[in-house]
């Protein structure tokens, strides 16, 4: 079986910048890489995003209102990576059911504890070998997410909210290492605006993240 990482932070944070950039180390050492998109492969999100604007103009909250069909969404995701994870050394998810653990409780819907008890537990999905969260001050991903086509935001992006709502997301997300110590293998990684017009700096950057992430898969025995 290959190594599991997850991929999950705010939108704006530049998850699938550090993925590029791992994903690159690895093949540079001949392994064998998947990437495996929520946006793409669950059939359901689609769905929900239609259903944003009906939650906002009768005043229902969207995340708890989408919880069940994000958990649905993400069990026919699921179902797919065992297949993934024999045929290849490491698969690599941007985004994974560990994002809400962050975006619920942002919402005082429920505790990070709840959703983990149901996703993990109750749904059984799959605890990562490491779940990397990426984090970027909230004027940074704002910065990026105004520069992307509306096409390329995701529904994680869409369903951030204001300044207020981000920050608690980003409080959220930086909970859960202590949060769920001894349950969670989580590394956070810092990925602030880099001077993408200097190339040297940007690869200083991304190795010091891939070195991170090697360092973590290290300390539980997984080695390239």
């Amino acid at each position: 079986m290959g190594c599991y990482i997850t991929f999950d932070g705010g939108s704006g944070t530049g998850k699938g910048m550090v993925i590029t950039w791992f994903e690159e180390h690895l093949k540079k050492q001949q392994k064998r890489v998947v990437v495996v998109k929520d946006n793409r492969l669950d059939p359901l999100r689609d769905y929900g995003a239609m259903m944003l604007g009906w939650c906002e103009a009768n005043g229902v909250d969207r995340q708890t209102f989408l919880l069940p069909l994000f958990v649905a969404g993400g069990k026919i995701v699921e179902e797919k990576l065992d297949e993934l994870l024999r045929q290849h050394d490491f698969l690599l998810r941007d985004r994974s059911f560990i994002t809400s653990l962050a975006y619920q409780p942002a919402s005082g819907c429920f505790s990070a504890e709840q959703l983990w008890d149901l996703f993990v537990r109750h749904m059984g999905f799959r605890v990562p070998d490491l779940a990397v969260i990426v984090d970027a001050d909230i004027n940074v991903a704002l910065e990026r997410i105004n520069k992307r086509k509306q096409q390329d935001i995701g529904l994680g992006g869409k369903m951030s909210g204001g300044l207020d709502k981000r920050q608690r997301i980003r409080e959220m997300f930086l909970a859960l290492p202590e949060k769920l110590d001894g349950q969670l293998h989580a590394l956070v990684v810092q990925n602030h605006d880099i001077p993408v017009d200097k190339p040297h700096a940007v690869r200083r950057h991304s190795e010091k993240i891939c070195q991170q992430i090697l360092r973590s898969l290290s300390s539980r025995g997984i080695s390239l």
